[in-house]
């Protein structure tokens, strides 16, 4: 194992982030991008209810956008192990931004139909699938002048997160005044300026080989995951936290502060907090040069469980509430910018994409599940009960984790290519 580096901030690690070119073309492509992203789903709600669609086909349109792109990562990653990986992220933001502007154009000229609605969905649930493991899989050479995998991770992640911040809010105030669909080709062209940005990014030249099994190479990226336990239980702590917080959480919150007095704002300034507390730790990592050890990065994580613990005391402790939010946000982000450093340095290139493809469907599957769960519990238990059973669920993961890990791995500083 490396020597480890001094805790103090990295002198100059931001100026020299940003004199990387690549950098500076996707840092603000991941801004524009996710802001598009967070715009989306709002203005297609409204959109959908305006055209006289009811909540279930809302609901509809939501989940075969999630399934389409939860089934189509493994594809996704055998693609960008396969192919150009320049080629793959121009044609998924093209292609996302085309299908976006032609149904916000759709919008604002007829009365789109359902099915219109759930062929995007489609489309864009595709296009998801195989961006993401190609972007995850691109970053350790878009960031390889940088100090380390982790300073590098951070600044995108924090790029990613603002344009999430700004995204939804904007969406929310701009369509009482322009309407849905000016929102939805918006987000069309968001895509299209991310895909004119990555454009010009340089990555290493692939060899394009289409001769080996499609399938086989699919499961190699499984079997991979599969013979490196750190790496599968990792993969599933992050899915049962992710399931807590994406699935759980936005069930708990409301169903806590509904009928209170403020309710609604409240949790509103909840989530404010806890996409700050995201990107002041996006923002301290990437002037941070210490390297968490894989047992230092799941011995942070277990500080997530506050956010639930704290909702469990409803009116009694808002303010508490509202730190916790910013902690355990806070202490998410640097686990995951930990996380996808160690498993960028620790998989060959080879078979990056396929190996992140799989990290994210099993990170992404238990979300759905952990919300039915929790809508169940919540219809049968008291809520500030069932908010100390999601707090218990990922105290108990993530100290397993903790307990099974060791200090082999260190974050951000080296990488594997063979």
């Amino acid at each position: 194992m490396t020597e480890a580096p001094s805790a103090t901030p990295a002198p100059g690690v931001v100026r020299t982030i940003l004199r990387q070119p690549n950098l500076r073309r996707v840092v603000p492509a991941a801004f524009i991008g996710s802001a598009g992203t967070a715009a989306n789903p709002i203005a297609l709600a409204f959109a959908m209810l305006s055209a006289g669609h009811s909540t279930f086909w809302v609901s509809v349109s939501v989940a075969t956008n999630l399934v389409v792109t939860a089934g189509l990562l493994p594809v996704g990653g055998v693609l960008a192990d396969r192919l150009s990986r320049r080629r793959l992220l121009v044609s998924c933001q093209v292609t996302s931004g085309l299908t976006q502007a032609s149904l916000g154009t759709v919008v604002l000229v007829g009365e789109p139909t359902v099915g219109t609605f759930v062929i995007a969905a489609v489309i864009t649930g595709a296009s998801a699938a195989v961006f993401s493991p190609t972007f995850g899989s691109s970053i350790p050479t878009l960031v390889a002048g940088t100090p380390s995998l982790q300073n590098g991770n951070a600044l995108l992640r924090m790029a990613i997160n603002l344009g999430l911040t700004v995204g939804g809010p904007v969406s929310g105030v701009l369509i009482p005044f322009v309407g849905a669909g000016w929102i939805i080709v918006g987000d069309g062209l968001t895509f299209l300026l991310s895909a004119v940005l990555l454009a010009g990014i340089v990555l290493p030249r692939r060899t394009e080989d289409t001769r080996a099994s499609f399938w086989r190479e699919a499961m190699l990226g499984f079997a991979f995951v599969r013979d490196r336990p750190w790496l599968l239980r990792g993969s599933l702590t992050f899915g049962i936290v992710y399931g807590c917080e994406a699935g759980s959480l936005p069930v708990l919150g409301p169903a806590v502060l509904h009928g209170m007095r403020d309710g609604a704002w409240i949790w509103g300034v909840a989530m404010g907090c806890a996409m700050a507390g995201s990107v002041l730790a996006g923002i301290l990592m990437v002037r941070s040069s210490r390297a968490l050890t894989l047992r230092g990065l799941f011995g942070i994580l277990p500080m997530f469980a506050l956010f639930p613990a704290m909702l469990a005391s409803g009116s009694a402790a808002i303010p508490v509430l509202f730190l916790a939010a910013l902690v355990a946000a806070g202490a998410l982000e640097v686990a995951e910018v930990g996380w996808f450093a160690t498993v960028q340095e620790q998989v060959p290139d080879s078979i990056l994409s396929r190996v992140s493809s799989v990290d994210s469907l099993v990170n992404s599957a238990l979300t759905p599940i952990f919300a039915i769960i929790t809508g169940i519990l919540v219809s049968h238990l008291a809520v500030p009960v069932v908010a100390l059973v999601i707090s218990a669920v990922t105290v108990l993961a993530t100290g397993a984790m903790w307990l099974s890990s060791d200090n082999r791995f260190e974050t951000g500083r080296r990488r594997v290519t063979a």
